[in-house]
C-alpha cells in the first residue's frame, strides 16, 4: 500500500480531476496543518508528504526537522509548497525537502512528482492535464483540459469548450519532470462517450520540437512496458 499525507486544500484541488490517487493501492490521508501531518505520519507512516511551509503553528522547517531526526519517521519523501518569493524558497530549501513547488500550485506537476517519489508506474491511459490557448483574432483564450493517447503527432483532448476543425492551439503539459510545449490544430471532432457531456477533439501537432518528441516517445515506451497498463 502506497500512503500519502497531504493538506486538505491540495486534495480539494486535485480531486476536481481524476488522478493516480484514485487507483487501488493508494491510501490518502489529509491534514489541516503541519502538526496534524506529523501526528498522522506517526500513527501510520506515509511514503510521501505534501504540505506547505506555512501550514499552522508548526512551520515546514520544524516538521522536516522532526521527521529527519526520528529514525522511525525519516523514511518519507516530502514535497514542500511555498510562496513564490525569495524568503519562501529559501525557507523551503532549509527543510531538506525532496521537492519544492511554488504557488500558485501546478497540480499536474505535483502529481507527477508524487507519482515519481512513490515509484508508481505510469499507465498507458494516464490522463495529462494541459494548458491550452486558442490562437486567432477575437478567440484568444486560455483554459485547462484533459488528454490521453498522447503521441508525437498529436493528442486527444476533452473539454467543455466548443471548438471547430481548423482552430489553432498552443498546448503545454508535463510528462514526468519534462514540460512539453507544442502548436497544433483541431483535426477532428469526436462524439463523446454516453457517460459524459465533455467535447472530444483530435489535435494534430503542427509545430513541436525534437526534445518534446523525445519526451513523448519515452512516455509512450514506458507505458507500453508496464504489464496490464
Amino acid at each position: 500500500m502506497n500512503r500519502i499525507i497531504m493538506l486538505q486544500e491540495f486534495r480539494t484541488a486535485l480531486f476536481r480531476d481524476r488522478t493516480f490517487l484514485s487507483r487501488a493501492g493508494i491510501a490518502l490521508r489529509t491534514a489541516a496543518s503541519n502538526d496534524e501531518v506529523l501526528s498522522l505520519h506517526r500513527d501510520e507512516p506515509a511514503g510521501v508528504i505534501v504540505t506547505r511551509i506555512d501550514a499552522g503553528a508548526m512551520s515546514g522547517e520544524q516538521l522536516c526537522a522532526a521527521l529527519r531526526e526520528d529514525p522511525a519517521l525519516r523514511n518519507v519523501s516530502v514535497i514542500m509548497v511555498c510562496p513564490n518569493t525569495e524568503a519562501g524558497r529559501a525557507a523551503s530549501a532549509r527543510c531538506r525537502a525532496n521537492e519544492i513547488l511554488t504557488l500558485p500550485l501546478d497540480t499536474s506537476l505535483l502529481m507527477a512528482k508524487a507519482q515519481q517519489l512513490l515509484q508508481v508506474p505510469v499507465r498507458k491511459s494516464y490522463r495529462v492535464l494541459l494548458n491550452v490557448t486558442i490562437e486567432g483574432k477575437d478567440r484568444s483564450a486560455s483554459f485547462l483540459c484533459k488528454s490521453e493517447n498522447v503521441s508525437a503527432s498529436g493528442l486527444l483532448i476533452e473539454t467543455d469548450r466548443h471548438l471547430q476543425v481548423g482552430d489553432r492551439l498552443a498546448c503545454s503539459f508535463f510528462l514526468g519532470r519534462t514540460q512539453v510545449s507544442a502548436s497544433g490544430e483541431i483535426a477532428r471532432v469526436i462524439a463523446p462517450p454516453r457517460d459524459t457531456n465533455l467535447n472530444r477533439y483530435g489535435v494534430r501537432f503542427t509545430e513541436i520540437g525534437e526534445a518534446a518528441k523525445a519526451a513523448i516517445d519515452a512516455f509512450a515506451e514506458t507505458a507500453r512496458s508496464i504489464p496490464g497498463s
